[in-house]
């Protein structure tokens, strides 16, 4: 059996940020250990990440969006009113390693789901930057691409050189807070109007190349 504080705490998550989020986990003998997040509509995603099956959703709480920004969103509810920046993220953990950084981040429940333009017009008039960090995968480089050009915010792609592909990963590697700060202020810095999808990967490597 896997401690819901042991699990976590490679990623930075603390149990006050899962009763934060409403996360609840399932120890129970002879079966696999599983999370559970809450999204906006009632609904509830499932992981059992040592399991056969690591994914399942119930859907039996499900009701009408509590809000009006015609998204299934994780980690809306716990966003500020206002605020610096916020990321659109790949996950939920990844939602609550953001938060552990003290940067807010919510998730929609795919990252192949479209992400409407007025939740996007929202967070605009929220944030003074809104970003999107998703897997450095193919998948998620992709639609993080495709995503940061249709609605204009800036994407921001963790470097490869660790073992795993998300914010999460990234930390549990043994990065730093100030590790993903100094990615995340070149980031800012050197993003333009005329490449609104400029990298943070982009900047990493441009930076690295000028120490050679």
């Amino acid at each position: 059996m896997k401690h819901p504080s042991t699990y976590f705490k490679k990623f930075g998550i603390s149990n006050a940020i899962l009763k934060q989020y409403i996360v609840e986990t399932e120890d129970i003998p002879d079966h696999p250990f599983s999370v559970i997040y809450p999204y906006t509509n009632g609904s509830r995603k499932i992981c059992s990440p040592f399991g056969s099956k690591k994914w399942r959703v119930d859907t039996s709480g499900k009701t009408s969006l509590a809000q009006d920004v015609s998204a299934v969103l994780f980690g809306y509810d716990q966003l500020p009113e206002t605020g610096e920046t916020v990321i659109l993220t790949g996950g939920e953990k990844d939602v609550l390693t953001f938060h552990s950084l003290e940067i807010s981040a919510i998730c929609l429940n795919s990252e192949t789901a479209s992400i409407p333009p007025k939740l996007i017009h929202e967070l605009k008039s929220r944030f003074s930057n809104v970003l999107i960090c998703y897997d450095t995968d193919e998948t998620g480089i992709k639609q993080a691409k495709k995503f940061s050009k249709e609605h204009k915010i800036i994407n921001l792609i963790l470097p490869k050189d660790f073992e795993g592909k998300d914010i999460s990963d990234f930390m549990a590697s043994g990065r730093t807070k100030d590790d993903f700060y100094e990615i995340l202020k070149s980031t800012l810095s050197n993003q333009n109007d005329t490449k609104p999808y400029y990298t943070g990967f982009d900047i990493y490597n441009l930076k690295v190349g000028n120490e050679d």
